[in-house]
């Protein structure tokens, strides 16, 4: 989203974003200045709030990375309102233990509907281009038949 500029959506939408600081670390290394510039001020802002989640160990979850794990930690133990995540296995433990979770597709569908965004389709394109950004084809082709742009 930094990459896009799409930050001042999660301002719109939830106000603050707390980000552990394993994610953190892993955005230090965006390779994108601009990018980064942009957490930054968000940062600053008060947008984005890094901040030490506790402690997290399930076995069925051993397989995730620090910043997952992290993001899941922070999310169950403050109760939010949803999780931010991309990767499928991340996705997949975090539903079985109960969270809400959205991802950019998901957030670019929110963004078409508060009229952030005339076409999801071409948004899409956009984000593999300028990030290699992955997403199943037959996600997009639904997600875009759910919005109507495609038959």
């Amino acid at each position: 989203m930094a990459i896009m500029g799409w930050l001042p959506w999660l301002k719109e939408r939830w106000g603050i974003v707390l980000v552990p600081q394993e994610v953190w670390h892993e955005l230090e290394r965006i390779g994108d200045d601009a990018a980064f510039d942009s957490l930054l001020a968000a940062r600053e802002s008060g947008l984005i709030e890094v901040t030490v989640a506790p402690p997290f160990f399930r076995p069925d979850c051993s397989h995730l990375h620090a910043g997952e794990l992290a993001a899941i930690s922070l999310s169950l133990e403050r109760k939010a309102q949803w999780l931010i995540v991309d990767d499928g296995d991340a996705r997949k433990a975090a539903k079985a233990l109960g969270l809400r979770i959205i991802g950019l597709l998901g957030m670019m569908v929110w963004a078409k509907k508060q009229g952030h965004l005339e076409r999801v389709g071409p948004a899409i394109d956009e984000v593999r281009q300028r990030t290699g950004f992955r997403l199943s084809a037959e996600v997009v082709e639904q997600v875009l038949s759910d919005l109507g742009e495609i038959p």
